[in-house]
């Protein structure tokens, strides 16, 4: 610590070295300050820059900016930045402040930016924005959907779906039976099979439960003999319903004795004579295994009885492929044992034949139909001539 004699002498010491400039070894006392504007006591006499008298001629010391730091009555922020540094935030755009660097004090509405410390209701004109969740002033659904959209007002704007208004966005025939929308304003959404209406887009294929209706001669899934029988009481139903007699159905009404559909090309029971068997992509035929005459036996059935029945029938369908001319096929009606032809059509067309056979089969306890098929001259018959038959029925009263 220092005495208060020591404290003296300093001082004294200090003055003396002012007053006389001997005490400044580096410095000799007339140097000038050399630079009035670097902050620095070039000739070390404690002064600087323009504090310093030496500056008191320099362009950089002159009023009305003297740099010192301090923003003088008269100077500001244009003449005399150095010292009038603008504060950001004061509400004042000085001192280098630009709208990007201290838009609080430099932002002027009006500009096209929303600026800090304005927003849409100050500034308006800069501030309004489309998507910013309101509908202002100069904003409509057309230009700004986002904001101004309202649902259920007609119109599906962009922001809007089905899902979150359908009132606006259902579209009928999109497949979405949507609120707003019914069977009677959107048949092709709403109509639901079942539901006792016939609507738009449904009918009697798509939609019996709705749009069949009894009495059009139509028999409809939802419909049967029991509950509509002006449509389904048909002939070959095997039921001999009311209106049905044995005159105009007899296969409903009369008693069946063969009946043979063929869907196997052997049928249980049934005698295969005297040929070969082909298939030709899905077709099963009978093929000559030499050259066909007359009279080749190609298959034949059970024995069955007529008797008591004054009245028998035969119905059955053939195809033929036959090279030669004079072509023969034909159904036999025998009487087992003695196999004795008592009957049979001659030249029969391709397609459905029916022959009433009640002459030469009534009331015979023992009867087997033979068909055959070949020509009157066997060598105009070639293996390559092939025949077949289905649906055979036998029916008798």
């Amino acid at each position: 610590m220092h005495t208060p004699r020591f404290r003296w002498f300093w001082v004294l010491f200090t003055l003396g070295c002012l007053g006389l400039g001997a005490c400044d070894g580096g410095n000799p006392g007339d140097d000038s300050e050399s630079n009035c504007q670097d902050g620095v006591d070039n000739d070390s006499d404690g002064l600087f820059d323009c504090e310093d008298p030496d500056c008191a001629t320099s362009t950089a010391c002159q009023a009305p900016c003297d740099h010192d730091g301090i923003c003088d009555a008269d100077e500001d922020e244009v003449g005399c930045p150095d010292d009038c540094v603008g504060v950001c935030g004061d509400g004042a755009c000085e001192g280098g402040e630009t709208v990007a660097t201290c838009p609080e004090d430099c932002a002027v509405c009006g500009d096209g930016t929303c600026d800090a410390g304005e927003d849409r209701t100050t500034c308006p004109g800069d501030c309004i924005l489309c998507d910013d969740g309101f509908c202002d002033v100069g904003e409509d659904r057309a230009g700004c959907p986002e904001d101004c959209a309202v649902c259920d007002d007609g119109f599906c704007d962009v922001g809007e779906n089905r899902a979150g208004c359908p009132e606006d966005c259902a579209v009928c025939d999109d497949g979405f039976c949507d609120p707003g929308e019914d069977r009677i304003t959107c048949p092709l959404d709403c109509a639901v099979c079942n539901d006792g209406f016939c609507d738009l887009g449904e009918d009697r294929v798509t939609c019996p439960g709705d749009c069949a209706v009894c009495g059009d001669a139509i028999c409809d899934t939802n419909e049967d003999r029991i509950s509509c029988p002006g449509d389904c009481i048909l002939c070959g139903d095997t039921f001999c319903d009311a209106g049905e007699t044995i005159a105009n159905c007899p296969v409903d009404c009369a008693t069946v004795l063969v009946n043979e559909d063929f869907s196997t090309w052997a049928p249980a029971n049934w005698t295969i004579l005297g040929f070969a068997h082909i298939s030709q992509g899905s077709t099963d035929w009978a093929q000559c295994t030499n050259a066909c005459i007359a009279q080749d036996a190609l298959m034949e059935s059970l024995t069955f009885s007529t008797m008591g029945y004054s009245n028998v029938w035969v119905s059955f369908t053939q195809e033929y492929q036959f090279g030669g001319t004079g072509v023969w096929t034909g159904l036999y009606v025998d009487t087992p044992p003695d196999y004795f032809t008592i009957g049979q059509p001659t030249d029969a067309p391709v397609g459905s034949v029916e022959y009433d056979i009640s002459t030469e089969a009534a009331n015979r306890a023992s009867v087997q139909i033979e068909f055959s098929a070949g020509c009157a001259n066997g060598s105009q018959c070639f293996l390559n001539d092939h025949w077949r038959v289905t649906d055979v029925l036998v029916w008798a009263w």
